[in-house]
C-alpha cells in the first residue's frame, strides 16, 4: 500500500486524501479507525438531533450519510479489484439522503451499523494482494485506483468529522 499519486484518481478527491493522517493500513486500524469511531461515540445525546441550520442535517443524518458513501466507496473499490472493467457511476449524495430521510434513525443503531461497516472494509481492504492496490477501473469516466478509493473513503469520513466539530458540537 502507498500514498495515492494525484494522477491515480479524480482531481475532486484529492481533498479528502489530503486530510488523511495514516500512513498505511495499519496505521488506519490501530489510531485513525479508533478515533473516528470514538468521535461519533461521544458525541452527547442532545446533540445527536440537532441542526445548526434548517436546511442541514442532523448527525444522526451525517453518520447516515457516512455508512451510504462507504458501502458506494467499498462497492466500488470491489468492482476495480475484480476488473469488471464497467464505467461506475457517480454518487450523489442528495438522492440518497433524500430516500434516507424517508427512514427513521436510531442514532445507536447507526452507530453500530457504521463500526461494523467500517471494520468490514477494513476486512475487505487488508485480504488484497500488494498488486491490487494499484489495480485501476473507471469512476464517472476518469481513473481511479483502489488505493486511492480506500484514501479518500477515509478523508470523506474525517472531512465531515472536521465539520460536525465546527459546526456541531
Amino acid at each position: 500500500m502507498f500514498q495515492p499519486n494525484v494522477t491515480d484518481h479524480p482531481s475532486f478527491y484529492q481533498r479528502y486524501i489530503n486530510l488523511v493522517p495514516c500512513s498505511d493500513i495499519k496505521d488506519y486500524e490501530k489510531n485513525t479507525l479508533p478515533q473516528i469511531v470514538h468521535f461519533f461515540t461521544a458525541v452527547p445525546v442532545e446533540k445527536r438531533n440537532f441542526r445548526y441550520q434548517e436546511d442541514k442535517w442532523t448527525l444522526a443524518e451525517v453518520l447516515r450519510h457516512l455508512i451510504d458513501a462507504e458501502r458506494v466507496f467499498s462497492y466500488r473499490a470491489l468492482w476495480v479489484v475484480r476488473k469488471a472493467n464497467i464505467n461506475l457511476p457517480p454518487f450523489d449524495e442528495h438522492v440518497f439522503a433524500a430516500e434516507a430521510a424517508q427512514t427513521h434513525l436510531n442514532y445507536v443503531s447507526l452507530l453500530n451499523e457504521f463500526s461494523s461497516l467500517l471494520q468490514a472494509n477494513l476486512e475487505f481492504y487488508k485480504s488484497l494482494k500488494s498488486d491490487n492496490w494499484k489495480t485501476s477501473g473507471l469512476l464517472n469516466n476518469q481513473p481511479c485506483c483502489v488505493n486511492s478509493i480506500f484514501y479518500f473513503s477515509i478523508g470523506h469520513i474525517l472531512h465531515h468529522i472536521n465539520v460536525c466539530k465546527e459546526r456541531y458540537l
